[in-house]
């Protein structure tokens, strides 16, 4: 889907925003579209699924932003790692040599 700047506006207004418009372009141009499943890379490498991405038909350069809130699907992959994307539970250390076991938590 394409939308300029002005309906981009609307759309925030209808919604309850308020837009101070003065220094935009209101013709510009702005592509929405789904996410691919792949999700897109954030700032980390790190990809992420978002149900909708937005980017500038005149600067497609600057890359796509994600819309919306992350989804966690429960089919993604936990990390071998304490520090796992879902804050694994610590539940038992071995007494005897220290080793570490956590509980990945599952996705809301």
């Amino acid at each position: 889907m394409k939308l300029t700047s002005a309906e981009i506006k609307d759309l925030a207004e209808m919604a309850g925003f308020t837009v101070d418009s003065q220094d935009c372009e209101m013709d510009q141009e702005f592509i929405i579209q789904e996410c691919s499943p792949g999700g897109i890379e954030d700032e980390n490498g790190v990809m992420r699924r978002y149900a909708h991405i937005a980017w500038s038909q005149e600067y497609p350069e600057e890359g796509a932003m994600p819309l919306g809130v992350e989804i966690v699907s429960t089919e993604r992959e936990h990390e071998a790692s304490e520090d796992c994307w879902c804050s694994p539970e610590l539940n038992y250390v071995d007494p005897d040599n220290g080793n570490k076991v956590f509980v990945h938590r599952q996705a809301q």
